[in-house]
């Protein structure tokens, strides 16, 4: 009579060590987050002083990460500090804001003088936090791949 016999305690322990490292990479992505954010943000912050000038000079103050859950941030303008709602990423409407003497256009053509609400042209988009993110994107990427590799 012949017969086979099978252990399969080490299938058991390699579930155990499975439900471990998703813990343990959890934790580590935990902090990488955190980390990440607060990159973000003092680059966007640095690139948007300088490309703010002093137009702009309250709105890198008013760029902030926080985290919104464990594996979650947000970097953004903080709504309701000043200059927060500018539109320097991707530039916006240029308008007057005081009637000045100058030349607008006008269906018949230039015309001087200006009137207050008056769009006057477009600003140029700064870019900043998307430069930031191609430097920081990448980075991010490994420190995520780095904490789930030695998951034991």
């Amino acid at each position: 009579m012949s017969s086979a016999t099978w252990d399969a305690s080490e299938v058991g322990e390699l579930g155990n060590d499975l439900v471990r490292a998703a813990v343990t990479v959890y934790r580590r992505n935990i902090r990488t987050v955190h980390d990440a954010g607060e990159r973000v943000e003092r680059g966007w912050r640095t690139k948007a002083t300088v490309t703010a000038g002093s137009h702009g000079k309250h709105y890198p103050r008013s760029i902030e990460a926080k985290g919104t859950g464990d594996l979650e941030a947000t970097i953004e303008p903080k709504k309701g500090m000043r200059q927060a709602a500018m539109a320097f990423e991707y530039g916006g409407p240029s308008v007057i804001s005081n009637p000045n003497p100058g030349w607008f256009p006008t269906a018949d053509g230039w015309r001087r003088g200006g009137f207050a609400g008056q769009r006057v042209g477009q600003s140029a988009p700064h870019l900043d936090m998307n430069l930031t993110m191609d430097v920081e994107d990448p980075r991010f990427v490994k420190e995520v791949r780095e904490d789930a590799l030695p998951w034991w």
